[in-house]
């Protein structure tokens, strides 16, 4: 049983599309969680849903014999701090910088071969995808047509020039290379969104990139 639209919209609503643990803005990144579960007796009531990032809500669910897990008071609590906050326009701007996915991508290819990057086997191209549909809403729509293969995402095409074959082949194989990976996953018909672990990989490479733009000597503190 899916949760009432409406009890969705007051909570995106009340909190700005915020996440309400790292209180970043991600309009279209977040996910909507029960701070008490259902199977607990948990209802649907705007109250008991906290919206949550990619990141915080794999957080969440992830236990470890070594660190403290999210109770459901604390959750509570974040919840009502973050709409506070925004009620009361203490989110004045955005938090988290504007990502240009163009530049991001540029300069996360100039970074992935130092140290400090994440490691990642799969073609550069696949990455520039991975990010750009991350960007761009999570949807990816590859196309066939008579001469040739065009992958959308958002407003921007890969491998859709005709006259360049080896740039399609390349594109395709890095298009199937997140699919294989489990990167990408197939939505509905000719249509492919970008998976859970997609967008933590994603948001891994920006904040990786971001770190070092910010601290260009390696040292960050």
């Amino acid at each position: 049983m899916s949760i009432p639209q409406n009890h969705i919209d007051k909570l995106l609503s009340d909190c700005g599309r915020r996440c309400c643990i790292c209180r970043l803005f991600k309009p279209l990144h977040l996910q909507v969680h029960h701070i008490q579960p259902r199977e607990d007796g948990g209802s649907d009531e705007p109250e008991n849903l906290i919206a949550l990032c990619v990141n915080c809500h794999s957080s969440i669910h992830t236990k470890t014999c070594m660190t403290r897990h999210f109770t459901a008071a604390e959750l509570q609590q974040h919840r009502e701090n973050t709409i506070a906050f925004v009620r009361e326009g203490r989110f004045v701007e955005n938090s988290e910088p504007p990502t240009n996915a163009d530049a991001i991508v540029a300069a996360i290819f100039s970074a992935l071969a130092k140290p400090a990057a994440p490691k990642v086997d799969i073609l550069p191209e696949a990455i520039e995808i991975l990010i750009m549909a991350a960007n761009s809403g999570g949807t990816i729509l590859p196309y066939q047509y008579d001469n040739g293969w065009v992958l959308v995402c958002g407003q921007k095409e890969f491998g859709g020039d005709e006259t360049d074959p080896r740039t399609q082949a390349t594109y395709r194989k890095a298009f199937n290379e997140l699919v294989e990976s489990g990167l990408v996953e197939h939505a509905q018909r000719n249509v492919f969104g970008v998976s859970h672990d997609g967008y933590l990989l994603a948001d891994q490479l920006i904040a990786a990139e971001r770190l070092r733009m910010a601290h260009p000597d390696g040292n960050p503190a």
